[in-house]
């Protein structure tokens, strides 16, 4: 896990995933901005040829969680999720994403 810290933009995140040649992205907000946000990684990501898996939490209510899923996003962690459920979300999306 590379701890980027808070309030990156979408080219720090990319940067970073390319640089340190990662396996997933995971992100949170708790700003409200998760949809707006995440568009402007997915496009980062696009620009750069950067195929992998995001794994998106915080707090975000169902309908946007719906939404994020479909923009490609494989994971939506919510508050309150448990460990063991988070473990095998991040499971599946490296399974699923990086096979």
């Amino acid at each position: 896990m590379i701890y980027l810290g808070l309030h990156n933009t979408a080219t720090q995140v990319v940067k970073a995933a390319v640089e340190e040649d990662v396996d997933a992205v995971g992100i949170s907000f708790l700003s409200g901005q998760h949809r707006a946000q995440t568009r402007l990684l997915t496009d980062a990501m696009k620009m750069q040829g950067l195929e992998l898996p995001i794994i998106c939490g915080g707090v975000i209510p169902d309908d946007d969680a719906r939404e994020l899923r479909e923009m490609g996003i494989s994971a939506v962690i919510r508050p309150g999720t448990l460990t063991e459920d988070i473990l095998a979300l991040v499971k599946q999306a490296l399974k699923t994403d990086n096979s």
